[in-house]
């Protein structure tokens, strides 16, 4: 081998190491993320924030504003002058099974010392002849407990008395709850006067029904 052989050898060997040190460079070199990747996430993450609070809130306005329902009863029953029950929406108890009605009917006669036939007549008497009279005297209860010599307080203790002698039969016979007759207990004990006389005196004008006009 001549001189300029070897050197032409050593200049293509040298040439072919580089050649193969820039391939393994090449492969090895890391590969950068994609732009933007890491931008795209964190934005996603906040829209999907941004929209769960959005309704979350929408919830909470929509429970704050949103009216209450509540059970329609006795008081919405008011009077007019000659002491009868208007028509309201729901009486309390009204769906319940005719025994209530009854035991209020049967209490309420008891403290009156009176028969409940005897109460039933003097009561539509009274109520028909303030019909007529369009005399606005009151209520027709609290007349024939002033003739019968009960006082308010008396009259007001013998209804209380008679309404919760209706729930305790409904208890007994599973037709009610005691958590239910406490509660209806508690209303009934809200009442003014004459909204307790109403919804005795729709006991024994209206068998506990809504009154019709």
């Amino acid at each position: 081998m001549t001189q300029g052989d070897f050197r032409e050898n050593v200049q293509y060997e040298a040439v072919k190491t580089a050649r193969e040190d820039t391939a393994l460079n090449e492969v090895h070199r890391p590969v950068p993320p994609p732009r933007g990747r890491n931008f795209n996430i964190f934005t996603l993450l906040l829209i999907v924030g941004g929209v769960v609070v959005v309704v979350v809130l929408a919830l909470m306005v929509l429970q704050f504003v949103s009216p209450s329902t509540s059970t329609p009863t006795t008081s919405d029953a008011i009077k007019n002058g000659a002491g009868n029950v208007q028509p309201s929406a729901t009486v309390v108890g009204q769906n319940d099974p005719a025994i209530y009605w009854q035991t209020i009917q049967t209490q309420t006669a008891q403290g009156l010392h009176m028969s409940v036939s005897d109460l039933k007549s003097s009561l539509q008497s009274g109520s028909n002849t303030s019909k007529m009279s369009h005399s606005g005297s009151g209520n027709v209860l609290s007349t024939v407990a002033t003739e019968h010599n009960v006082s308010p307080d008396q009259l007001r203790t013998i209804e209380l008395n008679a309404i919760q002698a209706g729930c305790d039969k409904l208890v007994s016979q599973s037709a009610l709850t005691q958590q239910e007759a406490d509660q209806r207990m508690q209303t009934a004990r809200s009442w003014d006067q004459n909204m307790l006389d109403s919804d005795v005196l729709n006991a024994f004008l209206n068998d506990g029904q809504t009154p019709k006009q």
